[in-house]
């Protein structure tokens, strides 16, 4: 309302909304590297090879998919750029971040990767001290994560997100997306390899089987011959004696 006199007002961050964001992102990454390192470490099944099309005639819809499901584990087995992206991106979450004021590194505000390999690389935080900092100085804490600058003043944040935009893009430039076309990715260029080695070799195949279709043309006129010589010549001695 407007007032004649002068108005104190009191300002102060909203902490707990900034707990529950950083929670959320944290808890979200936590699960992406959850998921990518899943992919990594998972064993093939070789006793489920992908299904022809007369095996599928064969089969209900539901057990194609849980056929399919088993053939498709351990396919992304010790993938680089899946690697690449998890060390990059562990990376990350140490590095420092200049310009960003009184915290240059996340441990500063409670928060760590976690200790343990097992968890490879999953994000922990320190709640008391994260609360701590945003109490104390706020717009730091969220230079850290969020800052727009280029080079080290990068926030956290940005630097998590390049490294996975890299990684799909390399991911992309290699399986391709479902608008890609054939010549535009790594394994589609194979395919065409492939398929193209498969016509030739079919055509060899023609060839062959022409040249031995011939040979074996003129074999058989060569016996027919043969046997009307030999027809002819004991003719020839039966009709001396």
């Amino acid at each position: 309302n407007v007032t004649a006199g002068q108005a104190k007002i009191n300002v102060t961050s909203d902490i707990d909304g900034s707990m529950e964001k950083i929670t959320n992102f944290v808890d979200k990454y936590n699960g992406i590297i959850e998921n990518l390192n899943e992919k990594v470490s998972e064993r093939r099944n070789r006793d489920y090879k992908p299904l022809t099309e007369k095996q599928r005639e064969g089969m209900e819809e539901r057990e194609i998919e849980l056929w399919e499901e088993q053939a498709k584990k351990g396919m992304l087995s010790g993938d680089a750029a899946i690697r690449g992206a998890l060390s990059e991106m562990r990376n990350n979450w140490y590095s420092t971040v200049e310009g960003a004021g009184a915290y240059n590194q996340l441990a500063q505000i409670g928060i760590t990767t976690s200790p343990n390999y097992r968890d490879g690389g999953k994000v922990l935080i320190d709640e008391d001290k994260l609360r701590n900092a945003l109490r104390d100085d706020p717009d730091s804490v969220h230079q850290l994560f969020g800052n727009n600058g280029e080079g080290a003043e990068k926030g956290i944040v940005r630097r998590v997100e390049e490294t996975l935009d890299r990684t799909v893009k390399s991911i992309e430039r290699k399986a391709g997306k479902s608008t890609s076309l054939d010549n535009n990715f790594a394994l589609g260029n194979q395919l065409k390899d492939i398929n193209s080695r498969m016509l030739a070799f079919q055509d060899r195949l023609v060839q062959v089987e022409d040249r031995y279709w011939k040979q074996f043309t003129e074999m058989e006129k060569a016996i027919q011959k043969m046997n009307s010589q030999s027809t002819y010549l004991m003719q020839q001695f039966g009709g001396g004696f």
